[in-house]
């Protein structure tokens, strides 16, 4: 059957196979996909390898404020900074992103994934030079507005990858977006423990520019060739570099012109301008897309409002409140960023192993649980033990008497439960729950939102730090990781082992 099915469809006579009444076949064809295993997947490996390498700047520039405003406020310091200063440094990275994620939709959809991706690369390079070069504050400004918006287009290398992969093994590949951003925020820490921030932006430099290199050699997304540009050829050339066996290869070929069926029946339909506007408005309006854009929108606020984010843009003054009167008892600070930067990684590579056999529904709600544990305990903890200045003074204590402050523990615990789940699958669901036709223009708005939350978040955090009590702060994370469980309990879909036609049809009852 997949030969003569598949022999029909490679001379772009799929309109006339279909109108004879043989769809069910190519449905039937699906329910019959051949297994996959990594070994044959070794190609789709690698493209989302270097592809996610392309977020691992988006992590270096979250984490990089850690290193530069420390540094910054040295006495030494060519370049002296306020508190003021320091928090806009560190959020108004934020602030170009909606811009860049509301652009790569129309981008993607008009040059192509793998272009957009290779393009990201330069603004990320040019970001960088500005700070290696930086003699005033205002560089450093510009330096973070461009790294913000190149951090927005970022949204390509999930809808490339989303593309490129098989349904079976599509939720680990697209889990290494965590991956690499989290390795972005270990570089960045590790570097900073080594060298100065100069050297750091070297080197974070020459890893954007390798990232734009080694994606040339990559095919570009089939799904983009085929409904988008109605290139066959290059549509079976990118599959005969993803799948080297035939069977899957042609498999996952019947589909894509399955899908390019039906974008061509609702295009034939739209004979102007108008109705090309009034077919926009409807798909809009589409259960299949309307709801999983509703249930995404909430889950990016839930993400942002518990502050994992926060964590990484102000690790240092964290610790330093918790840490409180102990500053030579524990780890060093840089030494705190490091340990923190590889509990992370560490989070999210395990998260991409059970990515596998566990679903999106299920990581995310343990990691919610664990984040909502570790937070209490922490806020608890830091209640019942840790004593003020004042206090210490009061009682004729020295800060030798003080007990270890054990939240720090938790605090990482919380970065580590963050990372298996709730911090990174978000942006990884919108190559998974939005349809092909949308996934760009909707994607795009939902990485925006998600920016503009974050950069309210991190711009007011030096402010509620220091007038609200850090285990309130803590206390009240808590409650809100629990009441995201819930939503997701109640609302979020499993993905795993779905293809993008089953989530639809999810959707659409």
């Amino acid at each position: 059957m997949y030969g003569s099915v598949y022999e029909r469809c490679m001379n772009e006579d799929l309109e006339e196979y279909l109108s004879e009444g043989h769809e069910q076949v190519f449905i039937k064809s699906q329910q019959k996909e051949e297994a996959i295993t990594y070994k044959d997947a070794t190609c789709q490996i690698v493209a989302s390898c270097i592809s996610f390498s392309i977020v691992l700047q988006v992590g270096a520039n979250m984490s990089f404020s850690s290193v530069l405003v420390p540094q910054l406020a040295e006495k030494d310091s060519p370049i002296h900074i306020t508190r003021s200063q320091a928090s806009w440094i560190a959020s108004i990275v934020a602030i170009a992103l909606p811009l860049g994620a509301l652009l790569i939709g129309p981008l993607l959809d008009m040059y192509g994934r793998k272009r957009c991706c290779i393009l990201i690369t330069a603004p990320f390079v040019l970001s960088w030079i500005f700070q290696i070069y930086a003699t005033e504050l205002w560089h450093f400004y510009i330096a973070r507005i461009i790294a913000g918006f190149s951090g927005g287009l970022s949204t390509a290398a999930i809808v490339y990858v989303s593309e490129i992969t098989h349904p079976s093994l599509r939720q680990a590949l697209l889990s290494l977006n965590s991956v690499f951003v989290s390795f972005g925020v270990l570089l960045t820490y590790l570097f900073g423990t080594l060298f100065r921030w100069r050297m750091t932006a070297i080197l974070l430099c020459a890893a954007s520019a390798l990232t734009g290199i080694g994606m040339i050699f990559l095919p570009e997304s089939p799904y983009w060739c085929l409904i988008f540009k109605n290139e066959y050829g290059s549509a079976q050339r990118a599959f005969r570099f993803l799948y080297k066996r035939k069977e899957i290869y042609e498999s996952q070929y019947q589909h894509l012109l399955l899908v390019k069926s039906k974008a061509r029946n609702i295009s034939n339909q739209e004979e102007n301008n108008m109705e090309k506007l009034k077919g926009k408005i409807r798909i809009l309006c589409e259960k299949t897309v309307y709801k999983p854009t509703i249930i995404l929108v909430l889950i990016f606020f839930a993400q942002q409002i518990t502050g994992g984010y926060v964590i990484i843009f102000y690790a240092t003054d964290i610790f330093r409140k918790l840490d409180g009167q102990n500053e030579n008892q524990g780890m060093s600070e840089m030494a705190s960023l490091v340990l923190l930067g590889i509990i992370r990684f560490l989070a999210s590579v395990v998260a991409v192993l059970v990515s596998k056999s566990f679903g999106r529904r299920s990581i995310l709600m343990t990691s919610g649980v664990g984040m909502a544990f570790c937070s209490f305990v922490a806020g608890l903890y830091i209640y019942f033990t840790v004593l003020s200045n004042e206090q210490i003074e009061a009682m004729n204590l020295t800060t030798g008497d003080k007990t270890y402050n054990i939240a720090f523990i938790f605090v990482l615990g919380y970065v580590a439960f963050g990372s298996l789940g709730f911090l990174v699958i978000p942006w990884t669901l919108i190559g998974e729950l939005l349809p092909v036709k949308v996934r760009g223009l909707i994607g795009g708005f939902l990485v925006s939102f998600a920016y503009i939350m974050m950069f309210m978040f991190v711009k007011i955090f030096p402010t509620i730090l220091a007038s609200i009590d850090i285990h309130s702060i803590f206390c009240v994370v808590s409650i809100l990781n629990l009441v995201s469980v819930m939503f997701i309990y109640f609302f979020l879909p499993e993905t795993l082992g779905r293809n993008f036609t089953e989530i639809e049809n999810y959707f659409e009852r």
